[in-house]
């Protein structure tokens, strides 16, 4: 079956600081869905579409015991809508599709079977199924061969094969009747007792006393590394949250040019950038023009892709020298996109296959 576009490009991927995940928008409530416990510990996320651009989100409401949350976008961003089943209950053996971005990886449509629609697991019925769901699925939606949502895809098992679980669809409308409770869209945890929104942090829910975990209140802090990058990034005036790829790793465009910030094992900060393809010849000059390239960037070629990297061991965030070094950082995206301009209009350099451009085709 081929899927309408509209339901495609209402997926999308969730970037936080601790890892990724996926969601998909509904234009009735203008909501992302996702999972609680993929932005559990965030207040502001990221969201990726399948034209890679990113947009920012506040949290709104989480529901631990469902394992949902709604994510309100900021700046009255609005896009292609998924739409709910409202027909008969899956059964097994129906068709169905997972829908997201598995392990961080672009757009993914994996198909399967219904092979149980109400399977008990840790106190609520799932519908399970023998399509793949892998890390970075939870949150995406489940689809019917009409291209409507029948669940929220969680993964459960991270070590089984053709074991995969999602939230059913009546589920998710109960939990989006609890909007109409948060009317200013303030961050709210669904009490796990009563089912009352609370909007304070508390070890007790205010309307029936059930104990809460206080952790569900709390941001997850960044560590001191991340907050040097991600100061770093605003000063440059880059949105710090809309570059993030996961726990200690940014990755964001500066023009064309694709910008990687991460720790290596042997803790080096490493930003590089593949900035274009060698030209077919000619090459005597432009090899001469990387090697003559001054500290602190270095270029190198790998695969036929001229990279230009800085690198800084983390001490150094801790030295005399750490000013210099965030101030590297700053300056590496525009150094970089520059690089590319030069090598490309003075030497024939070809563009890269992970340019901006390339990335949307």
């Amino acid at each position: 079956m081929m899927l309408q576009r509209s339901i495609e490009d209402s997926v999308f991927k969730i970037y936080t600081s601790q890892g990724t995940g996926s969601g998909f928008y509904l234009s009735e409530h203008d909501v992302i869905v996702t999972n609680h416990h993929v932005v559990a510990g965030s207040r502001r996320v990221c969201l990726e579409g399948r034209d890679r651009n990113r947009h920012p989100a506040q949290v709104i409401l989480t529901d631990p015991q469902a394992d949902l949350a709604f994510l309100s976008p900021e700046n009255g961003w609005r896009g292609a809508s998924a739409k709910l089943s409202n027909g008969k209950a899956v059964q097994a053996h129906d068709v169905v599709y997972v829908l997201g971005y598995p392990f961080g990886m672009p757009f993914t449509v994996t198909e399967g079977i219904v092979s149980s629609a109400r399977q008990f697991l840790d106190g609520q019925f799932l519908i399970q199924t023998d399509a793949a769901v892998n890390p970075g699925n939870s949150g995406g939606p489940l689809v019917n061969e009409l291209g409507e949502v029948v669940g929220v895809t969680v993964a459960k098992f991270t070590e089984a094969d053709n074991v995969g679980f999602a939230i059913p669809v009546q589920t998710l409308r109960d939990t989006l009747e609890d909007l109409k409770h948060n009317p200013d869209r303030r961050f709210a945890i669904k009490c796990t007792g009563c089912g009352k929104l609370i909007f304070e942090k508390t070890e007790y829910c205010p309307h029936c006393g059930n104990a809460l975990d206080k952790t569900w209140f709390e941001e997850v802090p960044l560590t001191f590394l991340a907050s040097s990058v991600e100061q770093s990034l605003q000063e440059s005036g880059v949105d710090p949250v809309l570059t993030r790829g996961g726990f200690e790793f940014w990755e964001y465009y500066r023009g064309e040019t694709l910008i990687r910030i991460f720790v290596t094992e042997t803790y080096y900060l490493t930003a590089t950038a593949p900035i274009c393809e060698l030209p077919r010849e000619n090459l005597e000059p432009l090899y001469v023009h990387l090697l003559s390239e001054k500290s602190p960037w270095h270029c190198g070629i790998f695969q036929n892709h001229i990279y230009m990297s800085y690198r800084m061991h983390v001490t150094a965030l801790t030295s005399s020298r750490s000013k210099e070094v965030l101030q590297h950082l700053a300056d590496f995206p525009l150094a970089s996109e520059n690089m590319r301009l030069r090598l490309e209009e003075q030497f024939g350099a070809l563009p890269s296959a992970f340019s901006l451009s390339s990335s949307r085709q």
